[in-house]
């Protein structure tokens, strides 16, 4: 507001403003407008507050997001969004002595059963083995769905290969 009055032009805050409850939250878009100085009154400067609630065109912004870089059928970061995050891996890992393992695992005879027991078993199959290979992955780790048959995993920070391929075998 004081921004406002001392240049006598809008404002509209970098960041909106949040209300929070205990159930739910809100976003609101804030801009402070400063009112023509004729229109002054005893006591003036005065400012017009408008709160624009942004809540749902967030919403929608972060569901399209999360949309573009997940796959639906397992909600793993899909293929694009895994390979971002290998190239982020081997830029964090070159040099620094941590070591980068990548694994694909690939779904052998998947074609066959999606194709002879139908697309639907083919996806339940799939979503099975997202969430088993889920439960074997470490915080630090990148899993991905690769393709129609196949996932990748990013593991990096091992204290040794030997420890990644033991983590490997038990997937």
């Amino acid at each position: 507001v004081g921004q406002c009055v001392r240049t006598k032009r809008a404002v509209r805050p970098d960041e909106n403003v949040v209300l929070e409850r205990a159930d739910s939250h809100r976003s609101f878009r804030l801009s402070v407008i400063p009112i023509d100085e004729s229109d002054r009154r005893a006591g003036g400067p005065y400012v017009m507050v408008v709160l624009n609630d942004v809540t749902r065109a967030e919403a929608m912004s972060e569901s399209i997001s999360y949309l573009a870089t997940h796959d639906a059928l397992t909600a793993l970061p899909n293929r694009a969004a895994f390979m971002r995050g290998l190239e982020q891996a081997i830029v964090v890992t070159r040099g620094s002595g941590i070591e980068l393992a990548v694994v694909v695992i690939e779904l052998v005879g998947f074609t066959r059963i999606d194709h002879t027991l139908g697309p639907s078993v083919g996806d339940r199959l799939m979503q099975e083995a997202a969430r088993r290979l889920e439960g074997h992955r470490l915080l630090s780790d990148l899993l991905g769905h690769w393709d129609r048959a196949g996932f990748g995993i990013v593991i990096q920070g091992e204290a040794g290969m030997a420890l990644t391929l033991d983590r490997v075998k038990a997937i």
